[in-house]
């Protein structure tokens, strides 16, 4: 597993190691140990998420402290195609960095590490609650207000998705003919 620090203008360490999905648990603890190498490996427990449609996901923590955890995903195979995973990190480090979101450790070949905030999950009772809905208009409001992606070329990234879709719905078309 070679590592450097160099992610582009990122601040972000770069493993290089490619993450077999089936080996997340093993792979998982290995890498959480380079980020927090004060755990021991044999104390980390590991909470395997199921929710994701692509994607695999765990957590991996202390038993004395469940709500310190680090999240290791694995991106699913070929989401690469429709999702720019450059992009993603750098939306996640500068959110991270303007306090809407946790912090990124680490990323390797297919997959990235990064922070756990506990909370809860809000539900439609909850965000018609006028103090919720209220919170979540101001969070929204300021995170709209950030300066992210610091390219001169302020496009909207749906517009660069779209251009790709199409141009991956031409190229498929050409090879089915």
């Amino acid at each position: 597993m070679d590592t450097n620090n160099n992610s582009n203008s990122l601040n972000v360490k770069r493993i290089d190691l490619t993450v077999n999905p089936s080996e997340i648990c093993e792979k998982g603890v290995q890498i959480v140990r380079m980020v927090r190498p004060e755990w021991s490996e044999k104390e980390i427990s590991v909470k395997i998420f199921t929710d994701g449609l692509t994607n695999r996901l765990i957590g991996c923590y202390l038993p004395q402290n469940p709500s310190d955890k680090v999240l290791v995903r694995v991106f699913g195979e070929k989401t690469e195609i429709y999702i720019d995973r450059e992009i993603e990190l750098q939306i996640m480090v500068d959110l991270h960095n303007n306090s809407f979101g946790p912090p990124v450790y680490c990323a390797f070949n297919n997959g990235i590490v990064y922070g756990f905030e506990d909370g809860i999950i809000l539900d439609k009772h909850l965000v018609r609650k006028p103090e919720i809905a209220y919170k979540i208009a101001a969070k929204m409001a300021k995170m709209h207000t950030l300066q992210i992606l610091n390219n001169s070329k302020r496009e909207a990234l749906v517009f660069q998705l779209m251009r790709k879709f199409l141009q991956q719905l031409f190229e498929a078309t050409l090879i089915d003919r």
